[in-house]
């Protein structure tokens, strides 16, 4: 057998391995999901187990992913790393250890690979805040406007990307339902002060659309506040002041619809991770709701998500009308969007207990 030969079918069986690795661990969140829905586990359990196991079933998605999208260099850079070791004089077993070690070297940089092109901090809110129109001066000096807050120095304020940094690329495209996923796109960020670009990130309030918008008008946007943690804080007279806010922008862009929307799924799986029933009651009951209807999300792959993050199904109230349905998605990109997005969740409900004891006050709200 001809050494491309070896290694096509080495990259074959590998191929078919990871397939049946990444299948076996969405089965087991299945059944994990099932012993909650019929009480015989908790949530708390389910997010400790699933979790135990993200870790690699995330490293065999991502190989998965790069084998798909890569072969062909795989291929090439094993082929050469053989021809290094003298592979035609190598006997069995031996050449399989060897060709193993090739598919290591191969895969090493490959499987790192972050699809989503990201710019630093500065640069990144330099662009939200020209996109958005958010320059302005007082009293002489530059000065950046917080839509919510008013105008701070701009080392006061930072960009929130909607849709984090940490999700993988190739699926949010998915998700998005188009080629490529820009994550440093100004659409993709709004400005705020630190402390409410905190707040936002971790789940204490939402943005959501105030009221369905006119024909051919903006969409008029409020703050709500999620987090019945505010309430115990000494400085919840000034947190309370952003409840039913409505966002006041200076120009005439706004962030995408679509990102908003994604921001306020989160901020939902986030409240669900917390045990706040009281505001998942709020959107199951749609007395919150989304107003602001368009095919902003793949459907199956967001329900799928969702399921899994979460543990339990997502309401209808949360998705209808906002979503769309495309071709069957893989399962290494559910995987990787779940396993992602279950850590950034995970992050972010520390970050709101930390944020929750920052002393806040009128300066800031």
């Amino acid at each position: 057998m001809s050494k491309s030969s070896e290694i096509s079918r080495f990259l074959d069986r590998r191929a078919e391995e990871l397939t049946a690795n990444v299948k076996n661990y969405l089965h087991r969140q299945f059944i994990m999901r099932h012993k909650v829905s019929v009480h015989e586990s908790t949530l708390d359990e389910y997010h400790g187990m699933v979790e135990a196991l993200d870790r690699h079933a995330f490293f065999a998605s991502i190989q998965l992913r790069t084998l798909k999208k890569m072969r062909r260099a795989v291929e090439q850079d094993m082929e050469e790393e053989l021809n290094t070791r003298g592979f035609e004089n190598i006997k069995m077993p031996s050449k399989d250890s060897v060709i193993r070690n090739a598919y290591g070297k191969s895969m090493a940089w490959k499987a790192s690979y972050a699809p989503n092109n990201r710019l630093e901090e500065k640069e990144y809110r330099r662009e939200v805040v020209i996109y958005l129109r958010a320059n302005s001066y007082s009293d002489g000096a530059s000065v950046v406007l917080c839509p919510i807050a008013g105008p701070f120095d701009e080392f006061e304020v930072q960009a929130v990307y909607l849709v984090p940094e940490s999700l993988p690329g190739d699926a949010l495209a998915f998700l998005f339902g188009i080629e490529e996923f820009d994550l440093p796109n100004p659409r993709n960020g709004i400005v705020l002060h630190k402390i409410l670009a905190k707040g936002l990130k971790a789940g204490i309030f939402a943005i959501i659309p105030s009221l369905p918008a006119d024909e051919g008008q903006p969409v008029k946007w409020k703050c709500l506040l999620v987090d019945p943690g505010v309430k115990k804080t000494s400085w919840f007279q000034y947190w309370k002041r952003i409840d039913g806010m409505e966002l006041a922008f200076q120009g005439s862009t706004r962030p995408a619809r679509r990102y908003l929307y994604f921001r306020f799924v989160m901020t939902y799986l986030i409240a669900k991770r917390k045990g706040n029933y009281e505001w998942v009651d709020k959107i199951r009951h749609r007395e919150v709701r989304w107003t602001a209807k368009g095919n902003y999300v793949q459907k199956s792959l967001l329900l799928s998500v969702g399921r899994s993050v979460s543990g339990t199904d997502l309401p209808s109230a949360l998705y209808e009308g906002n979503t769309f349905d495309a071709r069957e998605v893989e399962p290494e990109i559910e995987l990787a969007l779940t396993v992602a997005l279950r850590a950034e969740i995970k992050v972010q409900c520390r970050i709101s207990e930390l944020t929750l004891m920052e002393k806040v006050t009128s300066q800031h709200l």
